[in-house]
């Protein structure tokens, strides 16, 4: 069950971390957030602003630059105030859901972190439902389009959540 929403029109990298930052404080704990979109599109930068908007840190001593794509290691965590956490995983060196699921993905991936998924519609079979799903595309040199949609039954309160992000964000949403 997809649950289609709208659009969200992203001028600048600074405005769609914005947005992923407003996002991560609307969305409950075990939310999901797939993120899918060609290479450039600005999957990771969404997901810094969430990482910068909680205020996390990279966890496991690792040095903390801010969120970084985990792509070759696949997955980093993130904890932010309050114990806050959000997992990032990128998918794309994965072949499938199966890989994903292989690695232990039921153990942090909809548990009890705040998850996104770059790559997501390589692996969209092993993600737990309800998620929320953001198609990002070039509009111009540094505008982005963000398609969101809910996948699942009982998708609809992530679905609100991101809508009251947008809204707090000033920008240009089209709602379906």
């Amino acid at each position: 069950m997809v649950t289609e929403w709208g659009s969200y029109l992203s001028s600048s990298p600074n405005e769609t971390k914005r947005f992923g930052a407003l996002l991560a404080a609307a969305l409950p704990p075990r939310a999901v957030v797939a993120l899918a979109g060609e290479l450039g599109v600005g999957k990771t930068a969404l997901v810094q602003g969430s990482v910068e908007g909680l205020g996390a840190r990279v966890a496991y001593g690792e040095d903390d630059d801010g969120a970084v794509s985990p792509t070759f290691v696949l997955v980093r965590e993130y904890v932010g105030a309050g114990d806050r956490r959000i997992v990032h995983v990128d998918a794309h060196r994965l072949g499938s859901a199966v890989e994903l699921a292989d690695l232990g993905s039921d153990d942090f991936i909809g548990v009890a972190h705040l998850s996104f998924v770059e790559w997501a519609d390589r692996v969209a079979d092993a993600l737990p439902r309800p998620y929320l799903r953001l198609d990002l595309s070039h509009v111009g040199e540094s505008s982005r389009r963000i398609d969101v949609s809910g996948v699942g039954e009982g998708a609809a309160p992530l679905v609100e959540a991101a809508y009251r992000a947008l809204a707090q964000s000033g920008c240009v949403v089209e709602r379906s």
